[in-house]
C-alpha cells in the first residue's frame, strides 16, 4: 500500500516536471507517441490483463 502512494507520487511529480511549460509537453508527447505504437499499447494491456487475472485466481476473496 505504501509502495503505491510512493509510486503514485513519484509518478504525478513526474508528469508535472515533463508538462511544465508548452515545450516541455510536445516533447514529451511526441517521445511517447513514438514510443507507444498501437501494437505496444495492446501488448502492455493483455500484460496488465493477464496479471490481473492471474492475481485473481491466486486470491479469490479480492472483488471482481
Amino acid at each position: 500500500m505504501i509502495l503505491n502512494k510512493i509510486v503514485g507520487t513519484l509518478a504525478i511529480g513526474g508528469a508535472a516536471y515533463l508538462l511544465r511549460n508548452k515545450d516541455s509537453r510536445t516533447k514529451a508527447i511526441n517521445q511517447i507517441k513514438s514510443i507507444a505504437s498501437p501494437e505496444n499499447i495492446e501488448e502492455i494491456k493483455s500484460k496488465i490483463q493477464s496479471l490481473y487475472n492471474q492475481n485473481l485466481k491466486g486470491n479469490p476473496s479480492q472483488p471482481k
